[in-house]
């Protein structure tokens, strides 16, 4: 398993409000499909998706959990030929995402 952390220290709490639509539509602009969205009892308040790209083995994961500013992507073994994708993806988030965040509130 490969973990990526997105670093968002930079991010107020409460501009996570807005993170959830950001990685839907960052999904749909790296043509990646949204298969699961829900929450992950270890960490309340959280939403989990599981992301998949077209016929493609394998599942991504993300995570943002608001309540400790984080979020992170999960891939197995077999989902690593997406890893240029994730790591595009947890760019956008961090480097243009955050400064859209806080000005919509």
């Amino acid at each position: 398993m490969l973990d990526l952390e997105v670093g968002l220290s930079n991010v107020r709490p409460e501009a996570f409000t807005r993170l959830d639509e950001a990685i839907d539509a960052l999904c749909r602009s790296h043509c990646l499909s949204v298969t699961m969205k829900s929450t992950l009892a270890k960490y309340p308040g959280s939403i989990h998706w599981h992301i998949k790209k077209e016929r493609e083995r394998g599942t991504l994961e993300a995570t943002s959990w608001p309540a400790k500013c984080r979020v992170w992507f999960s891939m197995q073994d077999d989902f690593r030929l997406l890893r240029r994708r994730t790591q595009h993806a947890a760019r956008d988030i961090q480097h243009r995402q955050p400064a859209r965040l806080d000005r919509r509130r």
